[in-house]
C-alpha cells in the first residue's frame, strides 16, 4: 500500500537537502567576499556571525535530509541516536537564526541613534551579546530536547518522533516571538533611515563618520 504519508516527507526532505546546500554555498561565497574585502572589519563582525550560524544551520539541516533520504530509500538502515542527535542539532541550531536577525537589526538601529558611541563601544557590545545568547539558547534546547527524548518508535518519518512535542512547540513560539521582534526593530531601523536620507538630500546633516556602518544594509 502506498504511505503518502511517507511520501510527503521524502519530498520535504529533498526539498530541504537542496535549499540547505544553496544556502551553504551562497552563505560561504558572501562570507569569504565581504571578509577579504573589509579586511575583517571589527564593526562588521555581527553580521560575520550571523552568516556562520546561518551556514551552521544549513550543515546540520543537509545533514540531517540527506540521511533520512538515504533512510527513507532504504539505502542505510535507521540508526535512532544518529536521527536523534542529527535532528537535535537542527532544530537547536534554528533558534540562532531569529536571534541573529534581531541583532543584526538592533545593531544598525544603534549605528543609526548614535554612531560616535556604536563605533567606540556598542558594536563590541552587540557582537558579544550576540554570541553568548545564541550558544546559551542553542545549548538550552539541545540539552532540553536530550533530558526529554521518548524511546524509539518502531516507526519514524522525523525527529518529533522522538521528542516531547510540548518541547518542540515552545521552540516554534520562541522562533516566531523573534521574528515579530525582529520586524518591529527593522521597522525602526528603516523609519530612522529613511528620516536619515531626507536630511542627506535637504542638507541639513553633516555625514558623521561612523554612519557608514548604517548605510551598510545591502
Amino acid at each position: 500500500m502506498y504511505d503518502f504519508r511517507k511520501s510527503a516527507y521524502l519530498t520535504n526532505y529533498l526539498i530541504a537537502s537542496l535549499l540547505s546546500a544553496v544556502t551553504l554555498v551562497l552563505n560561504a561565497v558572501c562570507f569569504t567576499k565581504y571578509w577579504f574585502r573589509t579586511h575583517g572589519d571589527g564593526s562588521l563582525k555581527t553580521i560575520f556571525t550571523s552568516i556562520v550560524w546561518h551556514m551552521a544551520f544549513a550543515f546540520v539541516t543537509l545533514v540531517h535530509s540527506i540521511y533520512m533520504i538515504l533512510i527513507f530509500t532504504d539505502i542505510c538502515p535507521r540508526v535512532d541516536c544518529l536521527v536523534f542527535i542529527s535532528g537535535n542539532l537542527v532544530y537547536s541550531v534554528e533558534t540562532s537564526i531569529g536571534i541573529c536577525n534581531i541583532f543584526n537589526a538592533y545593531d544598525r538601529l544603534l549605528a543609526m541613534w548614535c554612531p560616535i558611541r556604536y563605533h567606540q563601544s556598542y558594536h563590541v557590545l552587540i557582537q558579544r551579546l550576540l554570541t553568548c545568547s545564541t550558544l546559551v539558547v542553542s545549548s538550552g534546547f539541545a540539552l532540553i530536547f536530550y533530558l526529554t527524548a521518548r524511546g524509539a518508535p518502531i516507526v519514524v518519518y522525523a525527529f518529533a518522533s522522538y521528542v516531547n512535542l510540548n518541547v518542540l512547540f515552545s521552540l516554534h513560539f520562541f522562533d516566531c516571538s523573534t521574528s515579530l521582534v525582529n520586524i518591529i526593530v527593522s521597522f525602526l531601523f528603516l523609519r530612522e533611515f529613511r528620516k536619515f536620507l531626507k536630511q542627506m538630500k535637504t542638507g541639513r546633516v553633516v555625514q558623521p563618520l561612523g554612519i557608514a556602518k548604517a548605510r551598510n544594509v545591502r
